[in-house]
């Protein structure tokens, strides 16, 4: 009987193993999508660079794009360390990842319930749901993948852990006769918690992990109350999840703070907030059910009629309290439906980050309460009616089928950047965001004319939209239309007239078109911004320089090595204006420091050779000691 249960598992681990790797094979010829992936990996130097102790330092200390994700980071460092930028193999390690999030999830429910086809239809619901693809297709949200990883470890150790019957405050007792089991249970309590801290340092998203141990108190684990008949005090139990809920609520105030420091945290009026609740929930639900017009952005919509508020509010309560009421005859229906509420709560805009209504990728985690549901509830319709239930195999296969179809179809849109946001903006309206990335992936190949058509059409529905109205600019310029290009970065200064990064991108591309005079205007409103701007100091003073403008170039320079005293540019630049202004002494001294901090530069030498030959007296060092 034990070798035909081991049997049963192993075809149920190959089917999703091999079923799911089947699957996304076509992520490993997909690039990089334009959304955060450039910023976050192919561009980010800690990344691309692969892994050294500065990469690693960075990786905990720095909060980027408003969340700490040290062990994220890591794994992308880890990519490029083996594969460099190739798109492909980083979505791969993604797709092994979630592969094992799909065993784990089957392993963890088949330990709980012992119900072998229920668990497994739902492991594999979870794997092939289109719903997931962002989640497992997107790069840069490995984070997803990851925590969850995590996330169903940590599962897997608190069920052990409830095994012993006891809680972790009684697993000191060492007078009693299970005192070996006791330690048991403790060292699986240790693994929860260190599971959870790693899933935290993946994706804040884990966060709702505690309540969730709570629902699988009642639902599969039984210990409220307790599968004997008896009941686990409450309060103990509760007691037990504090270091949970403790590390949490460290968490969230870290994200929160971090994502407002970021710029993350979006100013949206209450009465719309709270209006997008409930039917954002509903919106989810819905594409769980029928998973049509899937999108990498979803716009905000700021006037839900009350009607479908109300509609969506009314529809949420009845469920939950069906569920409530169904507690002790159908308790997966409670912890099933309180976990999609529960999970998604964190992202389910209270506190908005980002512009976005909703996004398929938070749904990762939040559907296998849904998925729960439909595959306990199906289970439990078919006993109560007998003759449907030979049909069980036939359904489950239609509705697996369906996922796969559904699956390929939307992996196909992410083939390449055009046909991803083309798609989102295809099925969703107005969608701006998806516009401006449309216009980008269609600069990429080189259709600068279709570019411009669809910035402007961005703009047209925003025209505040800062992010298309740069790209504009830059296709105009790639276009071969200065003039307007240019007026259009007037635009865009108007929308970040603090920028100093801003105007000294424009005045690189105004020099590019010999606009000197516009580019020095840009440079010094930039300083004005931003004393400390390195950058912008060195280009002002090299064209100061080129105009032979000694007396406003050398201060630059100068102001450049208080930035950074070992900057061989500025002590270059320093040289050369020295020997303009017949100082050659000084032109040596700053010429051999710049050759000292850039030794392999060879223009350095070459300068300094051409000086000393023509003014050998300027090398002080060469002059013979007098002869006493």
């Amino acid at each position: 009987m034990t070798g035909a249960r081991t049997d049963k598992k192993f075809y149920f681990y190959a089917g999703l193993v091999l079923g799911t790797l089947a699957l996304y094979w076509p992520v490993s010829h997909s690039p990089f999508t334009l959304f955060d992936d450039v910023d976050l990996i192919s561009a980010n130097p800690h990344i691309n660079s692969g892994f050294s102790w500065a990469n690693l330092l960075w990786a905990f200390q720095d909060i980027h794009s408003g969340n700490w994700l040290p062990l994220t980071w890591i794994t992308h460092m880890l990519d490029c360390q083996l594969f460099g930028l190739n798109a492909g193999a980083h979505h791969l390690t993604s797709v092994g990842i979630h592969i094992a999030n799909a065993v784990l999830l089957f392993e963890f429910l088949r330990y709980t319930t012992g119900a072998h086809w229920r668990s497994a239809m739902v492991a594999a619901l979870f794997a092939w749901h289109p719903l997931h693809v962002e989640s497992v297709a997107w790069a840069a949200e490995r984070k997803d993948v990851l925590s969850a990883f995590f996330f169903f470890l940590t599962l897997l150790a608190y069920a052990r852990y409830t095994q012993s019957g006891h809680t972790w405050q009684e697993t000191s007792d060492k007078n009693s006769q299970t005192a070996m089991g006791n330690r048991h249970a403790l060292l699986f309590y240790g693994l929860a918690l260190i599971f959870f801290a790693l899933g935290l340092m993946s994706k804040p998203m884990v966060v709702t992990l505690p309540f969730v141990l709570v629902l699988l108190d009642v639902w599969p684990l039984g210990r409220i109350p307790n599968k004997d008949g008896s009941r686990h005090p409450l309060k103990k139990l509760l007691v037990e999840k504090i270091p949970f809920f403790f590390l949490s609520f460290a968490l969230c105030a870290m994200t929160f703070l971090a994502q407002r420091g970021a710029g993350a945290v979006i100013h949206i009026a209450w009465s719309s907030r709270l209006s997008n609740v409930p039917v954002a929930y509903v919106r989810y639900l819905s594409k769980t059910f029928w998973p049509a017009d899937l999108a990498i952005y979803y716009p905000y919509v700021y006037d839900w009629s009350a009607a479908t508020i109300a509609g969506c509010t009314l529809l949420l309560l009845l469920v939950s309290g069906l569920a409530l009421g169904q507690i002790r005859q159908r308790a997966w229906l409670m912890a099933g439906w309180f976990w999609f509420l529960g999970t998604l709560f964190p992202v389910i805009g209270i506190v908005q980050a980002g512009m976005q209504s909703m996004a398929d990728r938070y749904t990762y985690l939040p559907s296998i309460g849904l998925f729960i549901v439909i595959v306990w509830g199906v289970y439990d319709f078919s006993l109560r009616q007998p003759e449907l239930r030979k049909h069980l195999p036939l359904v489950s296969g239609a509705a697996l089928t369906g996922c796969l179809i559904a699956t390929s179809v939307q992996l196909s849109y992410w083939q390449n950047n055009v046909k991803l946001f083309l798609h989102t903006v295809e099925t969703t309206t107005d969608n701006y965001v998806a516009l401006n990335s449309l216009g980008s992936a269609l600069r990429e190949i080189g259709r600068e004319e279709d570019a411009i058509k669809v910035f402007r059409e961005s703009i047209r529905i925003e025209p505040f939209y800062w992010p298309s109205q740069r790209n504009l600019a830059l296709a105009l310029l790639a276009n071969r239309q200065p003039d307007e290009a240019f007026k259009q970065f007037e635009v865009v200064l108007q929308q970040l007239p603090a920028d100093a990064s801003l105007r000294y991108e424009i005045s690189l591309y105004l020099l590019h078109y010999k606009r000197v005079e516009a580019a020095k205007r840009q440079l010094a409103a930039a300083l004005q911004l931003d004393p400390a701007y390195r950058d912008a100091h060195e280009l002002l003073g090299a064209i100061y320089l080129q105009q032979s403008n000694l007396d406003d170039a050398i201060p630059q320079f100068y102001a450049v090595l208080k930035i950074n005293p070992q900057d061989a540019e500025a002590q270059l630049n320093l040289g050369l204006a020295m020997e303009k202004q017949g100082k050659f002494h000084d032109a040596v001294l700053h010429l051999r420091e710049a050759a000292r901090l850039a030794p392999g530069a060879r223009e350095i030498k070459k300068t300094l050779q051409q000086i000393l030959a023509a003014h050998p007296e300027s090398d002080r060092s060469a002059v013979p000691a007098p002869n006493l």
